[in-house]
């Protein structure tokens, strides 16, 4: 059977067949807009189901169903997160809650590590979630991405203007570019040790990295452990073991 798996994030929708997926292909991203699907999706052939992430707002849901319905004449299916899925245990006390981002990326790290990790997807917000040895979610984090912070830098400061693109060589800031852009990232590293150690002295387990999203490399540089995996493609990992136990 032919699906489509979708992760529509903030920034990009990301897509790849599932049997893409199993043989280890590298999904495809493009920005959407109101104009319809982009030119490589619309030259796929015909597809018999869609499974979505999505963490867009209903309208945006009710577009896609339409831009889906008019050129392969099938509705999407959306996955949204529950209270148990795929051997994981939902921490919220109302499952639906967490973002469904969130429980994808949760659902692919059961699958693919064996003990406890700590599960990072670092896109326009970085979010971390701590998974025990038991599929046991513990809850986790979620906070501003790197580009966020240069922006409210930027627009919330009279004499800071920084750009995107600007680097860090890993000490003390030189110049505004330098301590702009090393804070950042020194506060989303600084966020990822205390959440280790957070997990460490909560549960007594040692626990692995796994990290996702477009910065995922560069945080995972950062961190600079040993017992770190990086997955480009976890929410449609994720999607993909949701898909399979409907």
């Amino acid at each position: 059977m032919s699906i489509l798996l979708m992760d529509w994030g903030n920034t990009r929708l990301k897509w790849l067949m599932r049997s893409d997926l199993d043989q280890g292909a590298r999904a495809q991203a493009a920005c959407i807009s109101e104009y319809g699907l982009p030119d490589a999706m619309n030259a796929m052939g015909q597809i018999e189901r869609i499974w979505v992430s999505s963490v867009r707002s209903l309208a945006d849901e009710v577009w896609l169903n339409q831009a889906c319905w008019n050129r392969w004449g099938v509705i999407p299916e959306f996955a949204r997160s529950e209270a148990f899925c795929a051997g994981v245990v939902n921490a919220y006390q109302e499952p639906g809650l967490l973002g469904v981002d969130r429980w994808m990326v949760l659902l692919a790290a059961r699958h693919l590590c064996l003990g406890s990790v700590l599960v990072v997807d670092a896109g326009t917000a970085v979010t971390l979630d701590a998974l025990d040895a038991q599929g046991r979610h513990l809850g986790g984090f979620i906070l501003p991405g790197y580009e966020l912070m240069l922006h409210a830098l930027n627009q919330h400061t009279a004499r800071i203007n920084v750009s995107e693109t600007a680097g860090w060589s890993g000490g003390f800031g030189s110049s505004t570019a330098e301590a702009v852009s090393g804070g950042a990232m020194q506060a989303l590293l600084g966020a990822l040790q205390r959440s280790h150690e957070l997990f460490c002295r909560q549960t007594g387990e040692t626990v692995s990295w796994l990290l996702t999203g477009g910065w995922g490399r560069r945080l995972a540089q950062g961190l600079g452990v040993s017992s770190l995996a990086v997955h480009e493609d976890l929410v449609l990992k994720g999607l993909s073991l949701w898909g399979a136990s409907r």
